[in-house]
C-alpha cells in the first residue's frame, strides 16, 4: 500500500499547481491492484480503503506515511524503511504501479496532469497491467479481444 501525489503545473491561464492524491494497493500474490483518488490521505480514508479493499487479517505493507499509524488492530502492519527491509518485504510492486502512470503522464501531457484525466491514465495503466500488454503487440491485443468478445 502506499500513496502518490500527481500534479499539473501552473502555466498560462492556470492558478498554481493542482494536486491529485492517490492510494494505491497490490495484493502481492496476485498482483492485482487497485489505485483510489481521494481528497487527501488522512489516516480516516486510508483505514476506510483498507476495511473496503483489503481481507481482514492481511498484512499491510507501508512506507512509513503517518497516514498508517492507526490502522485497524485486525491486520499486521510492517512499515518498511525507504520502501524494503531485510526480510524480503518492499513496497516495489506499487512503486511499479506509479512509475508506469508517471511514465504515460509525461508522455502525453507535457505539464503534468489535470484531475479530470488522472483516473483515465490509472484505469489504463491497471487495464495494461492486468492484460500484460505493451504498447508493441497493444493493437494486436485489442483486435484479439475484440475477436473473442472478451473485454
Amino acid at each position: 500500500m502506499d500513496e502518490a501525489l500527481f500534479t499539473h503545473s501552473a502555466g498560462s491561464g492556470r492558478r498554481g499547481s493542482r494536486q491529485v492524491w492517490t492510494i494505491g494497493m497490490v495484493e502481492e500474490r496476485t498482483r492485482e491492484a487497485q489505485v483510489f483518488i481521494v481528497a487527501n490521505r488522512t489516516s480516516r480514508i486510508i483505514n476506510n480503503l483498507i476495511n473496503l479493499h483489503i481481507e481482514r487479517h492481511s498484512c499491510i505493507l507501508q512506507d512509513g506515511w503517518a497516514g498508517y499509524d492507526r490502522i485497524p488492530s485486525n491486520y499486521t502492519h510492517i512499515r518498511l524503511v525507504r520502501g524494503h527491509d531485510n526480510q524480503g518485504n518492499s513496497t516495489i510492486l506499487i512503486e511499479g504501479l506509479w512509475g508506469e502512470i508517471r511514465q504515460q503522464i509525461r508522455a502525453t501531457c507535457s505539464a503534468g496532469v489535470i484531475e479530470s484525466n488522472v483516473n483515465q491514465f490509472i484505469q489504463e495503466a491497471l487495464w495494461r497491467r492486468t492484460r500484460q500488454y505493451s504498447s508493441q503487440n497493444l493493437l494486436q491485443n485489442l483486435i484479439s479481444i475484440k475477436a473473442n468478445n472478451t473485454y
